[in-house]
């Protein structure tokens, strides 16, 4: 996997291509790498949002981890849900990379 932290504008670019022509409306990441304190051991937290007319299956979040995985060299972690035990604590750190146009 990868050897180097990833910049945070490496991923963001990445990621704002990778999911322009998905059922996606939003990408936020959270933790190290949107804090930018990733090391060589840090994986990317990523939280989806789906288009309000759009459906994700699960087998379309493999294969969105899958390819992101290949793509950026190191493990990805895909969400499309925070639990209200966990939000309190990652809200802070999300950031979003990218977003549908309206």
């Amino acid at each position: 996997m990868q050897q180097l932290p990833l910049s945070l504008d490496f991923v963001r670019q990445v990621l704002a291509e990778y999911f322009a022509d998905k059922p996606v409306q939003c990408v936020e990441i959270f933790d190290s790498c949107a804090r930018s304190e990733a090391t060589t051991e840090s994986d990317l937290d990523v939280l989806l949002s789906r288009a309000p007319d759009q459906r994700l299956t699960l087998f379309d979040l493999v294969d969105f981890q899958e390819d992101l995985e290949c793509r950026l060299g190191l493990h990805v972690d895909l969400g499309t849900a925070l639990s209200p035990f966990a939000r309190p604590h990652i809200e802070p750190d999300l950031l979003t990379v990218y977003e549908q146009a309206a």
